[in-house]
């Protein structure tokens, strides 16, 4: 008889620690009033968690088992397509089907890839989102002027500062030319003396040579001549 090996246990599978996050998203989803939808990341932005749009996914994928869909609106959350697009994300079939049907039957209009305009039936906190408006005229005018006094006030302080510097310039230069000069015998005085001393001894020495050489050539010649 060949004996038959035990297949190894499987471990079970570690529970994240963003499990903690589940509860918190789960408050944010129930207060998407109905017919209103929300992104995954803007729950997760919401619940505190920002970048954990993935780990509202997991939260809900795992209502079925822990038995709490009835009580979560997960069917008002979707998946963000463009700044004011959202679509229903779920690969299951089945489920995006009923996922659809559920938004319809809330007055969520959807077009043929399931995507939702979030100008008409997004939320966000306590109402729909808002695309930002452009800036009108008066308030383009008002930041100008605000820049312009700021360069106003840049221009002035540097102005006053290269003042200040000319100024404490100037007063050192003139405390430099009215301070005494220092005392005391400088190098170059000093051998420009030296040189001078050995330039007229120099001078003496030949003079006294050529005079001692006139008078011993003087008599010499008389001499020869007589």
């Amino acid at each position: 008889m060949i004996p038959r090996m035990r297949a190894p246990r499987r471990e079970a599978a570690k529970i994240p620690e963003t499990v903690s996050w589940w509860a918190e998203f789960y408050e944010v989803i129930r207060r998407i009033p109905r017919g209103r939808v929300c992104t995954y990341g803007a729950v997760a932005a919401m619940a505190g968690h920002p970048r954990a749009a993935r780990h509202v996914g997991h939260a809900l994928s795992a209502l079925g088992e822990s038995g709490e869909s009835g009580r979560v609106p997960w069917q008002r959350v979707l998946g963000s397509r463009s700044r004011q697009r959202a679509a229903i994300s779920i690969k299951d079939p089945v489920g995006g089907a009923l996922q659809r049907a559920l938004l319809e039957a809330e007055g969520v209009a959807i077009d043929e890839r399931g995507g939702v305009s979030l100008d008409r039936f997004g939320w966000f906190e306590s109402g729909p989102v808002v695309t930002p408006r452009k800036k009108s005229a008066t308030q383009k005018g008002a930041t100008k002027t605000a820049s312009t006094t700021k360069r106003a006030v840049t221009k002035t302080v540097s102005a006053t500062r290269k003042g200040v510097t000319k100024t404490v310039s100037a007063t050192r230069k003139g405390v430099t030319k009215n301070s005494p000069p220092e005392k005391g015998p400088t190098r170059k005085k000093g051998a420009a003396q030296r040189s001078a001393a050995r330039s007229s001894a120099l001078a003496k020495i030949a003079t006294r040579t050529k005079g001692a050489t006139k008078r011993q050539r003087g008599p010499s010649t008389k001499r020869r001549t007589r």
